[in-house]
């Protein structure tokens, strides 16, 4: 069963070529969400927001990640492989398979996008779920 979870960074961190999100986890919080349950998970840590993240889980338990711009000038840019750039109003995720999306920003004076969130769909014996599930709801040293 494939269970949807919230990661938020204790602090934001630069996206680099080779990110790896295990490495700052150190400090974060974690929150499973349930199936029915419905939140705006946008970082309070992100002081220029531009967009909006929020997270759904249906009954199904299958996840939803929409992100949505703030104004008409922090439109979202999708970056195709073979298609020119689309400025996009809207994106959705769905998360129906074992996968993990990095929810970042742009901060002003800062060139790299920072990472403030992540966001999973784990299966139950998953390394990092095991590590959540033993964690239960306070900050947790990775």
């Amino acid at each position: 069963m494939l269970r949807i979870v919230e990661f938020e960074l204790a602090e934001p961190a630069l996206f680099y070529r080779d990110f790896q999100l295990p490495r700052h986890l150190g400090g974060a919080t974690a929150r499973i969400f349930e199936p029915g349950e419905s939140d705006d998970i946008t970082s309070t840590l992100w002081q220029h927001r531009t967009h909006q993240w929020l997270l759904t889980v249906r009954q199904d338990g299958v996840g939803v990640l929409t992100i949505l711009p703030l104004t008409n000038d922090s439109s979202i840019t999708f970056m195709g492989l073979h298609e020119r750039a689309q400025r996009l109003t809207s994106v959705t995720h769905v998360l129906n398979r074992p996968q993990m999306h990095l929810l970042m920003g742009s901060e002003l004076g800062v060139e790299t996008p920072l990472v403030f969130k992540a966001v999973g769909a784990l299966n139950e014996d998953h390394s990092l779920m095991q590590w959540v599930r033993s964690s239960g709801p306070r900050r947790i040293a990775w």
